[in-house]
């Protein structure tokens, strides 16, 4: 019988891949429990990709839409804006205020509609609309 000497360097390099190995299998262990695979042969598990939730109780009633208070609803004509002006009114006195309006030229209508000459009208701030611009 032969004594066999292993290098100091040949161990720890065997050590670090016994190591290495014992880890990455933990490491799979732990995976699979955390994230356990789903079989297509387990029962409750379907080929569709929406869950099936069955019967919610909600019911919707479509026959509301042909109601008398539905059917008098006026379309939505859109975002009325809000406008500063400068303007003066019949004795010359300078007027400042806002005005709501879907646009500069209908704002200036009302404003003179009310009896005001109008000097300045300004829209909306643009960073208002907008939240991510400085």
């Amino acid at each position: 019988m032969a004594i066999v000497f292993v290098p100091i360097k040949k161990k720890k390099r065997i050590f670090m891949r016994i190591i290495t190995m014992s880890l990455i299998f933990i490491l799979f262990a732990i995976s699979l429990i955390v994230f356990p695979p789903q079989f297509k042969n387990e029962p409750g598990i379907s080929d569709s990709p929406t869950p099936d939730y069955g019967d919610t109780g909600i019911k919707i009633n479509f026959e509301a839409l042909d109601s008398r208070q539905v059917k008098s609803l006026e379309p939505f004509s859109g975002v009325k804006k809000q406008f500063s002006y400068v303007a003066y009114d019949k004795s010359g006195k300078e007027k400042r205020g806002k005005v709501l309006s879907d646009s500069k030229e209908s704002a200036q209508k009302i404003l003179e509609a009310v009896g005001l000459r109008v000097i300045n009208i300004e829209g909306p701030d643009s960073r208002k609309n907008n939240p991510f611009s400085y």
